[in-house]
């Protein structure tokens, strides 16, 4: 397995993918342990689920089905539920063309064949193997209902020397298209959190010394992050199933966890849909000025982007950043307050109010349809149980504590 073969399976994916149908899911748990308080305590926990259907020809559209969050701050203040809060980003969007198939818990990527100083390194990007060895690991053979059968392979990744920009991994290829169908991995050393935050380009991200002197030291770890996928029509591996684990160490022996758990459900591949319910010509409009205001933000942060090279003060550099958001706080201000009339008048007349998006980093439109009753999402069917229960782990899989023990042996060489 190489570079090549990688980016030829995901091309001949992308290339013979035309439609899917599938229901979505995401929760996402913000715990913490403190010092002496024997257990972790979920302090945040989010659910949402929607339809979301994907075709070459239309792109993305999202139908939001449901959507809850608790909050429980600290022991003694109880627990509160939020239903008025209606991010239609929520929802995940399980595949498109040029997705990066090792997903991290956040918002999707694209797959690169170059290797980034700036992230982490990919294992299977051009010249990883300055960072990475190799070794070819075990095999299952999968037998069909046709007769055939399908050979999976695991690739082991191991780093040539600990850092957080390089991964232990165990991932696992058909043979025959070179697609992931299954992977376990992790970084292969903690993050200082506030070193990384001192080299943001915007002054407004970087902490403040007085954050940093008091919440020092600040590791984070990536855990595990496990992905299974699913085999559809015969070709297509397609994410099913995403768990991501984060931790992050702070003074006083606190920890905090994180944990993104995403779901997958696929009513059908390549299949045929119903017509869709066109968007109305007020949300057409409003993409069009929002898209107008794309064209004329992209000289500007390339115009930023250029004389950031050339400064050489940090009072500078924080008056180019200031000028940057207060021409954008100033242009988007009309568009905003279009979109809140917009919502407004449609939820009145319809009781759904209709966004187009782009999401991914602006790459992937979509097309999003959310109910304004709040209180409805937050009791919809598609949820089942206490959302606060005392179970963490809301969709368990047999084979992801394996998935994760083989990491124990991928130790770095140095």
């Amino acid at each position: 397995m190489n570079v090549s073969d990688f980016l030829r399976g995901q091309l001949r994916t992308d290339s013979a993918l035309r439609a899917y149908d599938a229901t979505a899911r995401e929760r996402f748990t913000l715990g913490v342990m403190l010092r002496d308080a024997g257990r972790e305590r979920v302090l945040v926990r989010d659910e949402s689920a929607g339809r979301v259907q994907w075709s070459r020809d239309a792109g993305v559209r999202v139908e939001v089905l449901g959507r809850r969050r608790q909050i429980a701050s600290f022991p003694g203040m109880g627990r509160k539920s939020s239903a008025d809060r209606n991010d239609d980003t929520a929802v995940p969007v399980p595949y498109f063309p040029g997705k990066e198939p090792l997903w991290q818990g956040g918002s999707g990527s694209f797959v690169s064949s170059a290797i980034d100083d700036r992230r982490r390194v990919h294992p299977l990007v051009t010249g990883a193997e300055a960072y990475y060895r190799y070794e070819i690991g075990d095999s299952i053979s999968i037998s069909l209902g046709d007769g055939s059968r399908i050979i999976l392979r695991e690739l082991r990744v191991v780093p040539r020397r600990a850092s957080w920009r390089v991964l232990s991994a165990s991932l696992w290829f058909d043979t025959r298209t070179a697609q992931l169908v299954r992977a376990a991995y992790r970084f292969s050393a903690p993050v200082d959190i506030w070193q990384q935050a001192r080299t943001a380009a915007d002054p407004a991200n970087r902490p403040s010394w007085r954050a940093a002197f008091l919440a020092s030291p600040l590791r984070g770890t990536l855990e595990a992050v496990t992905v299974e996928s699913g085999l559809y029509e015969g070709q297509f591996w397609l994410p099913r199933l995403q768990i991501s684990d984060y931790k992050v160490d702070a003074p006083s022996q606190t920890r905090v966890s994180v944990r993104v758990e995403q779901r997958f459900d696929y009513a059908s591949v390549n299949g045929t849909f119903e017509q869709a319910t066109p968007l109305p010509p007020s949300t057409v409009a409003l993409r069009e000025r929002s898209d107008s205001l794309w064209v004329l933000d992209s000289p500007q942060v390339i115009r930023r982007d250029s004389l950031l090279k050339s400064v050489r003060s940090k009072r500078d550099t924080a008056a180019l950043f200031l000028a940057y958001r207060a021409w954008e706080d100033s242009a988007w201000q009309p568009i905003r307050a279009q979109r809140d009339s917009l919502r407004t008048t449609q939820c009145a007349s319809t009781g759904t109010y209709v966004r187009y998006r782009t999401r991914y980093g602006r790459r992937v439109p979509a097309e999003v349809f959310v109910p304004c009753d709040t209180v409805a999402l937050s009791q919809a069917a598609i949820f089942t149980g206490e959302l606060m229960s005392q179970n963490d782990k809301m969709w368990g899989s047999r084979d992801r504590e394996s998935l994760i023990s083989s990491l124990t042996s991928l130790t770095p060489l140095e």
